[in-house]
């Protein structure tokens, strides 16, 4: 045999083992890309899912916050109505529950008092998909929902008089007589408002202490349904009830013992109240304007040109020291003119160009204050 063709053959068989030796090392490289491929491509659609079921879950909840939103705004439910975001679509529904004829507090009775200023809300969200669910054939499509159960907090301010003073032994000092204090209503723009006359002061207890404080020739700019100067008496008010109940809510506050503030408290151009409270002494000073409710748990002064639309409740002393600037309060001032022990001063100042009138109107923004209170939350 020629042993150059042995050689050959010899060579050929060994290229042939190395050959199957590399087919049989890959098979199971390919199984593992092909499983590692696999991995990736299902890893990638769970991913593309959780994205698509985030985003429908995140858009029903922003529908929903908005929904709240116009709620406190409008103080009912405007709807229905539909919404585009986050690269989704919301439909969002809702009913009030006092007049829709069902028992939705479950207690027995339909359409009661408690039902009153009760809200539902429902937002279905869709990505991939129109408001009303009709979906996109070419892509999935993701929902989501969510469940809302609020109160409009509406607080009932309707007081009988302009000015609250609680007690009958206060100190007042009134200077000149370039102010007005009146419990004709009046409206934010100076007409008549629809309520009542009342008096401008009320004192819980015998007003002489007070009227006697009066000047004669002051006594006109005190008016209402009492003959000049409109000082009556009233029943008492309780200052911690009030506290209690506002507090909670303050979105402005004050924490130091004298703090002092310049600048725009709510919006008082648009009539849109918050609630503000000062843990001690007040000072609004320079330009000053504001709409709600103001709560000291101090002394309030007003050094400077002061507008206020609602209700100031003041634990300690008043000062309106409005000098060459107008100062005007639309609604009710309520005072207690409680001194620390061995330091009395004067309960209520007004000094200067100054206007304190009762008005329904003013009322009505301190009274629509307390927002929207969240009683139940549920997203699926």
């Amino acid at each position: 045999m020629n042993p150059i063709a042995v050689h050959e053959r010899s060579d050929r068989n060994r290229r042939g083992s190395v050959s199957l030796i590399v087919l049989v090392a890959t098979v199971p490289l390919l199984l593992a890309l092909g499983a590692m491929l696999t991995l990736s491509v299902a890893h990638h659609e769970q991913a593309e899912q959780s994205l698509g079921q985030t985003t429908a879950s995140m858009t029903s909840f922003a529908a929903a916050q908005d929904a709240l939103s116009r709620l406190e705004i409008s103080r009912k439910f405007d709807g229905p109505y539909d919404l585009a975001m986050n690269g989704g679509t919301a439909h969002v529904t809702g009913f009030a529950w006092l007049g829709d004829g069902l028992d939705n507090d479950k207690n027995g009775l339909i359409d009661d008092a408690a039902e009153k200023d009760i809200y539902s809300i429902h937002t279905d969200a869709w990505l991939n998909a129109t408001a009303a669910g009709k979906s996109n054939a070419a892509a999935r499509s993701y929902h989501a929902s969510t469940d809302v159960t609020a109160e409009v907090v509406n607080f009932d301010f309707n007081f009988g008089q302009a000015i609250y003073i609680d007690d009958p032994k206060a100190k007042i000092n009134f200077t000149g007589g370039a102010f007005t204090l009146t419990g004709n209503d009046e409206n934010l723009d100076g007409s008549k408002g629809p309520d009542a006359s009342r008096p401008a002061v009320g004192v819980n207890g015998d007003p002489n202490g007070i009227i006697n404080q009066v000047a004669n020739n002051q006594r006109a700019h005190i008016t209402g349904n009492l003959p000049t100067p409109a000082i009556g008496q009233t029943d008492a008010l309780d200052f911690d009830k009030y506290a209690a109940m506002l507090d909670p809510l303050a979105t402005v506050t004050w924490k130091g013992p004298d703090d002092s503030f310049s600048g725009s408290i709510g919006d008082y151009n648009n009539q849109k109240g918050v609630i503000a409270h000062a843990s001690g002494n007040l000072k609004l000073h320079g330009t000053t304007s504001g709409a709600g409710i103001l709560i000291v748990d101090g002394d309030l002064v007003m050094d400077g040109h002061f507008q206020w639309e609602g209700l100031l409740i003041v634990k300690g002393n008043v000062y309106f020291k409005g000098g060459g600037s107008p100062q005007e309060l639309y609604g009710a001032l309520l005072l207690w003119g409680q001194d620390p022990p061995g330091t009395p001063e004067d309960d209520l100042t007004v000094n200067g160009s100054v206007k304190v009138a009762y008005s329904s109107q003013g009322l009505a923004i301190a009274s629509q204050t307390g927002g929207v209170r969240v009683m139940f939350w549920r997203e699926q």
